[in-house]
């Protein structure tokens, strides 16, 4: 009995395919990319332009999900190549360019999970202002902040969930799952009552439904590519967690496939049954109008069926935002984990505690996290409380940073396989080849494209008002310096840190580094199982301690 025990304990510590397919899944898909749908449809504009791209976004949709593909492809060729998956793209760059773009891709790697942290937080924000009610009732120009601070205190609980460890990571996260994917049912269901239960004449807001306008223009396709392909975002951050899945390097491949096929499914089917339930322009994210609607439909003068749809709409996005938030603090304590193999930073950072969880790494993680959000989003909301003028400096000036860094990142990854294969460490097909390379060029086009904007945004203009205009120069400087800020800190690392921990090592710390680079740090599509069984259990546990 005692033995069994002991054996369920140790699997309670790793993620199987079951688990690590509905953990992603649900951490990469969620109703609120929809929220998404309003920037094209006219409500928001970008260099002052509306962008419509209306029924366009189906197919850009499709278009991201192949590019997506090419890109977890280009990961899974990785990951077979590998000895270990701990690193992820910070352990594919080492072996394919060195120490410094294993540095950089650590640095972006922990900085998106951060700034994801603070988009979580403004998502609570406006899912609990809807409609502007409490500021128009209760907390005034104060509300942002109250509900920003609230949202911080809720973040960082969620966040210091994943102390307790993949054992109860695995239960909160799947309970979370399945609560928030029952309310997406909910939504289905009534998205599907509008459809045959009858059409409206009018939107949400009472005025007549005007036909959605499709408009395709290169500006619109590459601001929308940006945005949803944000939405995909977290697989790479997922690789990171290798050490905790069983049989790693059969097993992550197949997560990551079923997971990206199950979202683009998700995506695509959600995208076209809203776009055909709405069938026309909408004020608000469309799972709320669709509550507006039902009102309409049903003539409940006193929005019984907006309140219900708000009340289950906050519902889901506190389960969702408290599963992603207890992931997403997991995924960064492992972001930091192979700088600290690789003898970039202390290794004390690295000590783990009775969970495996890098409790330091878990810390900084939440630290940086924290320090954006007091940055970017509580000191505008305090200038906004005392003065009652909205910042010209907030979360948006830097929101932007977040697509093209993941850009930058999926790029990096794909040039490793490209390069691997040239230095014939991997083996791969013409037509992979041919598709990794074509993704790059177009990724590198969209790249080049958002800092041309960046750029372009800094220029004033004549129909512009100042406080326009303001708020344009400010975001632009803030996402190229954060941009580049991270190239620094990565450098910073690199040769000012790395070399004073050097100089600290003993002979013997010296060659068991090396050996542990040596056997980890490389790769080959022949990989010694038995050897990389024994190193596991031995090397690794041996260098963590």
């Amino acid at each position: 009995m005692t033995l069994k025990n002991k054996k369920n304990s140790k699997s309670d510590h790793k993620i199987s395919i079951r688990n690590g397919v509905w953990m992603l899944f649900s951490y990469v898909a969620g109703i609120t990319f929809i929220m998404h749908f309003g920037v094209f449809n006219g409500e928001r504009s970008e260099n002052g332009h509306e962008i419509r791209l209306g029924y366009h976004i189906v197919w850009i949709m499709a278009f991201i999900s192949i590019t997506i593909f090419i890109t977890a492809w280009a990961f899974i060729r990785l990951i077979r190549s590998h000895p270990s998956t701990t690193g992820g793209g910070a352990q594919y760059t080492r072996t394919a360019f060195g120490k410094q773009m294993s540095i950089l891709y650590s640095v972006f790697s922990i900085a998106v999970i951060s700034l994801l942290f603070v988009s979580m937080i403004v998502t609570l924000r406006t899912t609990l202002s809807v409609d502007n009610w409490l500021y128009e009732n209760v907390f005034g120009d104060w509300t942002n902040f109250i509900l920003d601070f609230g949202g911080l205190i809720f973040a960082l609980i969620a966040g210091i969930t994943s102390y307790w460890g993949v054992k109860r990571f695995k239960k909160v996260s799947t309970l979370l799952s399945y609560a928030s994917w029952t309310i997406t049912g909910l939504i289905t269901i009534i998205a599907f009552i509008l459809i045959f239960g009858g059409r409206t004449d009018v939107d949400g807001s009472g005025k007549k439904i005007e036909p959605i306008v499709s408009e395709f223009k290169f500006s619109s396709f590459q601001y929308a590519f940006i945005v949803f392909f944000f939405s995909y975002g977290g697989f790479e951050t997922f690789i990171s967690t290798g050490k905790a899945i069983k049989n790693r390097r059969k097993n992550l491949p197949i997560i990551i496939m079923i997971s990206l096929i199950m979202t683009t499914l998700f995506f695509m089917l959600f995208s076209a049954l809203f776009l055909f339930t709405l069938v026309g322009t909408f004020t608000d994210t469309p799972n709320l109008e669709i509550f507006k609607r039902l009102d309409i439909l049903f003539k409940t003068k006193q929005h019984y069926f907006f309140g219900f749809g708000v009340t289950i709409i906050i519902i889901y996005m506190l389960f969702n935002r408290f599963n992603s938030l207890t992931q997403m603090s997991y995924y960064g304590s492992n972001s930091v984990d192979s700088l600290v193999q690789q003898n970039f930073l202390p290794s004390k950072i690295g000590l783990t505690n009775a969970n495996n969880v890098s409790t330091k790494g878990l810390l900084i993680s939440l630290g940086l996290s924290s320090f954006l959000s007091v940055f970017f989003l509580l000191i505008p909301d305090l200038i906004q409380g005392f003065t009652g003028s909205q910042s010209a400096f907030n979360f948006d000036s830097v929101a932007g940073t977040v697509g093209f860094t993941y850009i930058s990142m999926y790029s990096i990854v794909i040039l490793c396989a490209v390069i691997l294969t040239f230095k014939k460490k991997i083996k791969s097909k013409w037509w992979e080849l041919t598709l990794w390379i074509g993704t790059i060029a177009f990724l590198i086009l969209m790249l080049a494209y958002q800092f041309y904007n960046l750029f372009d945004q800094m220029i004033p203009r004549k129909e512009q008002e100042t406080f326009e205009y303001l708020q344009s120069l400010i975001g632009s400087l803030i996402q190229t310096i954060f941009y580049f800020s991270m190239i620094g800190v990565s450098i910073i690392i690199r040769f000012v840190v790395h070399p004073k921990l050097e100089k600290k090592l003993t002979e013997l710390e010296k060659n068991k580094l090396e050996e542990f680079i040596l056997n980890h740090y490389y790769a080959s599509d022949n990989v010694d199982e038995k050897r990389l069984k024994d190193e596991q259990n031995k090397g690794v546990k041996n260098h963590e301690k």
